[in-house]
């Protein structure tokens, strides 16, 4: 199957350059190499289904098709299940009423097309499955099942301009490190990480109501690429149709809050008042979790590089020692495990994990937030007493507290609990657990470009602990940027 990066420099869409840029925003921020070119302004949601339809070999969902979404046909599906199978149903087809379209982001296997089908009323066969962006059908998800988007999909007010980092000169080809770079739309990717693309408050948002095609030149007949039957009519006067109304939804940080209940002042050993939005009582709270171990190392795919002219292919970069996992029983041993991940989501999982082994009792909590100015947003971590949703925590990095010192500084900082904010305050209820006692924070950036910021908290948190595991990702993200580009 061609990759939807290849298919869109040898369509003329973007340029190897822009992939590139993509590529290494997927590495930072995460989600599908689609959604990363939407945001950097590359591409619009169009585009990105008629290319997806083109790798897929399957119908594409336009903007003009989610218009006239049929309620009827969507009140057939429950929100498990849409939500199982990342599918927004959109209605009966013109020309065949006994068809009925659905849009997702992947191909469905033929056990979800059953399933989807009883639930339809219809036969298999009769089920027509397109393709959309992946922001798209996030947020009809939302809109028509009520299933919440991640901060990851969301705007922000006040957004200021930056662009994605590019790493300094690496010798890759001497390292320890096993690196894989793929620019398909992988479907299993984290999708609680913020975007790096930044525009105004007044610019329409490509995630809810921008549409409209982008030309996409057809290719020569008998070209194992050329257009399937992109383009379907949806019944264009639904019984019930979707009302199109603008409605946007942006970050909601720490900030936001109205509470002054965040403001009082706290004794020792009290524990932090609730704050709204509430976060739910636990009858049993669970031990702290530490991420899932690595996954044994596999053999990596062939070498993928970009030769100048547009031609794509792999790169990898052996990995050189034993196949067992990682030690972390030392900050040295971790440093070098964070460094020799081969994806950004064992950077995350080997960094909370080393900083709950090696720093024991002085820690309660340990997070890493994804910075999307002005604002942080939480990826992975772990709190000792709570499970808390990570990703709809948002840090302000423009106003007063811990995290945004240090983001200033492009360092380390240190607080101690009498010295808290209203801001470190609200974000030790969003975390949960008992009252630290203190609280650091150390940046991870690249060529002096903050991309997230370690937090961690408890009876005695460690500076050089949390210091030597940044420098560390940092060290990690950078050799995953470089192989990006190539």
């Amino acid at each position: 199957m061609a990759r939807l990066g290849e298919l869109l420099v040898a369509a003329g869409q973007i340029t190897a350059a822009q992939l590139d840029e993509g590529l290494r925003a997927q590495v930072l921020y995460g989600g599908r190499l689609g959604t990363n070119l939407v945001d950097l302004f590359h591409l619009d949601l169009d585009v990105i289904a008629l290319a997806l339809a083109r790798q897929h070999r399957l119908p594409a969902a336009l903007g003009k098709h989610f218009e006239r979404c049929d309620l009827t046909v969507q009140a057939r599906l429950t929100p498990a299940l849409a939500e199982r199978w990342g599918v927004v149903p959109i209605g009966h087809l013109a020309d065949r009423r006994d068809l009925i379209a659905v849009a997702g982001m992947d191909p469905i296997a033929a056990e979800g097309k059953a399933e989807l089908a009883r639930a339809l009323r219809c036969r298999p066969e009769d089920v027509i499955v397109s393709v959309a962006a992946e922001l798209r059908i996030r947020y009809f998800l939302e809109r028509g099942y009520g299933i919440v988007r991640a901060s990851r999909y969301l705007r922000i007010r006040r957004e200021t301009s930056h662009g994605v980092p590019t790493p300094p000169e690496i010798d890759l080809d001497s390292s320890d490190v096993a690196v894989v770079v793929d620019d398909l739309d992988d479907p299993g990717e984290d999708p609680t990480i913020a975007r790096p693309a930044v525009r105004s408050a007044t610019e329409e948002d490509p995630t809810e109501d921008r549409q409209g095609t982008a030309p996409w030149p057809k290719l020569e007949p008998g070209d194992d690429s050329r257009d399937v039957e992109l383009q379907f009519e949806i019944d264009p006067e639904p019984p019930n149709a979707l009302v199109q109304e603008r409605r946007r939804r942006f970050v909601r940080t720490l900030s936001d809050s109205d509470d002054p209940i965040a403001d009082f002042e706290l004794t020792p050993g009290t524990p932090t008042p609730p704050l709204e939005p509430p976060i739910p009582a636990r009858a049993e709270p669970p031990p702290i979790a530490a991420p899932a171990p690595a996954p044994a190392p596999v053999e990596p795919p062939p070498p993928r590089a970009n030769f100048g002219d547009g031609t794509l292919a792999r790169i990898a970069i052996r990995r050189v020692g034993p196949g067992s996992g990682p030690s972390l029983t030392t900050l040295d041993d971790a440093a070098r495990a964070i460094r020799r991940s081969p994806t950004r989501e064992q950077v995350g999982d080997l960094l909370i994990k080393a900083a709950l082994a090696i720093a024991g009792d002085g820690l309660d909590a340990v997070a890493l937030f994804v910075i999307r100015e002005p604002v942080a947003i939480g990826w992975k971590g772990a709190v000792r007493g709570a499970e808390p949703r990570l990703d709809e925590i948002a840090v302000p990095l423009d106003e007063p507290c811990l995290a945004a010192r240090a983001f200033r500084s492009r360092g380390f900082e240190r607080a101690t609990a009498e010295h808290a904010t209203a801001i470190d305050r609200r974000l030790w209820t969003a975390l949960g657990g008992a009252r630290p006692q203190a609280a650091v924070v150390a940046v991870v950036q690249i060529s002096d470009h903050p991309v997230c910021l370690l937090y961690a908290h408890g009876a005695a948190p460690r500076a050089d602990l949390a210091t030597g595991l940044a420098e560390a990702a940092s060290s990690a993200f950078a050799r995953l940027l470089r192989a990006a580009q190539r």
